[in-house]
């Protein structure tokens, strides 16, 4: 059974969606409509609300400042894109890591836009730090999250990851 709630995160109000196994999309930035519209196409069912009871809470924000993947139910992601979201959570918070990098971690050294289109699809940022894979020349590249790359770049800076880099 879905359950949904919201937490607040250093980016806004987040909506989360869970199961019995742990959490399987968190999302800033929709409409709750939207969220649970997009709930039900992914997963064939409405998701019933629930209040994130305190503890719930702190571990949604907890497993964001820890950023690997904690409380996470693994199980809903492909092969592929669950390889790239592993590696990508093994990142230290205020570190940034390439697409190619991570492409080269996973052993798919060619794949490096497939690295980023499974961070683009992404069900959990923040859990798993997607802010944190930037391109092969610095550059932030794109984010899916909240208002995009001024999110990542939001999200990024609290992590101190810009302190004398130059992203542009």
């Amino acid at each position: 059974m879905l359950r949904y709630g919201s937490v607040e995160t250093p980016v806004g109000k987040a909506w989360v969606l869970s199961n019995e196994r742990g959490i399987v999309t968190l999302d800033v930035g929709r409409t709750e409509r939207r969220f649970l519209d997009d709930a039900q196409a992914r997963f064939g069912e409405r998701p019933a609300r629930a209040e994130l009871p305190a503890a719930s809470a702190r571990r949604v924000r907890d497993a964001a400042r820890a950023g690997d993947g904690s409380g996470v139910d693994w199980s809903v992601f492909p092969a592929f894109q669950r390889r790239v979201l592993r590696e990508t959570a093994r990142i230290p918070a205020g570190t940034v890591r390439s697409y190619g990098w991570i492409a080269n971690a996973i052993g798919s050294p060619r794949a490096a836009r497939a690295v980023g289109t499974a961070l683009a699809t992404n069900p959990v940022p923040l859990i798993i730090p997607c802010h944190r894979v930037v391109r092969g020349d610095g550059s932030l590249g794109r984010y899916s999250m909240g208002k995009g790359t001024e999110t990542k770049r939001s999200l990024l800076e609290l992590e101190g990851a810009l302190e004398g880099a130059l992203f542009t």
